[in-house]
């Protein structure tokens, strides 16, 4: 195991969430676990489904959002390309 991850989780009504502010906004999203995508259709929050982080970062969007990437199904070179892109000022979660 290369490192474990524990956070506190708070649950709160959809409606507190705005996720009205991400309306309007293109989102590309490479979940590669398909675990985050249903939270998003529960949430109502559109956005555009990508294969891979290298299909998500080839075209311009507003906010890329990334599920399940490991060493096995993204390269060190594509990680090094996303990192890039935080570096920019990319919006990424």
């Amino acid at each position: 195991m290369v490192s474990v991850n524990d956070y506190a989780l708070l649950f709160a009504d959809k409606s507190s969430l705005e996720t009205n502010r991400v309306e309007g906004k293109k989102i590309f999203m490479a979940d590669l676990n398909g675990e985050l995508s249903p939270a998003f259709q529960y949430l109502g929050i559109n956005y555009i489904r990508k294969a891979s982080v290298a299909d998500a970062l080839a075209k311009p969007a507003d906010i890329y959002v990334f599920s399940g990437l490991d060493s096995l199904n993204t390269p060190a070179p594509v990680i090094a390309r996303l990192r890039d892109f935080i570096a920019n000022g990319a919006r990424v979660l």
